[in-house]
């Protein structure tokens, strides 16, 4: 005789707002990723010398003049999170709220460094 164990769905218990607050989350980070980008591009002349990502150093020495490669995987990387979030969300409402929330910080992060 086999015994079959079933997981019951989780309720989760949150605000009805949430979702405002995943979107106004994701467009933050949507927002200062376009802002880096255009930053970058404003400064594509001496960016090589002043980025410190080693990925992102790669990609833009494989086009230093145009960054015709770096911008688009940059665009993609974020749109990717952004998606990814979303997903997350209609699975888990919790963990789309701290992962966002953890990328939020970071871009807040980016923002500041930015800034100097």
């Amino acid at each position: 005789m086999t015994t079959t164990w079933a997981i019951p769905p989780r309720q989760e218990t949150l605000r009805p707002d949430t979702a405002r607050i995943l979107a106004a989350m994701l467009g933050f980070i949507a927002a200062v990723s376009v802002y880096d980008t255009f930053l970058t591009y404003q400064l594509r002349d001496v960016i090589a010398g002043t980025e410190r990502n080693p990925i992102c150093l790669w990609l833009i020495e494989m086009e230093p003049s145009h960054l015709g490669l770096f911008i688009p995987c940059k665009l993609l990387g974020t749109a990717f999170v952004v998606g990814v979030c979303g997903l997350m969300y209609r699975q888990s409402q919790r963990y789309a709220l701290a992962v966002a929330g953890g990328v939020a910080t970071f871009q807040s992060w980016l923002l500041c460094y930015l800034q100097l």
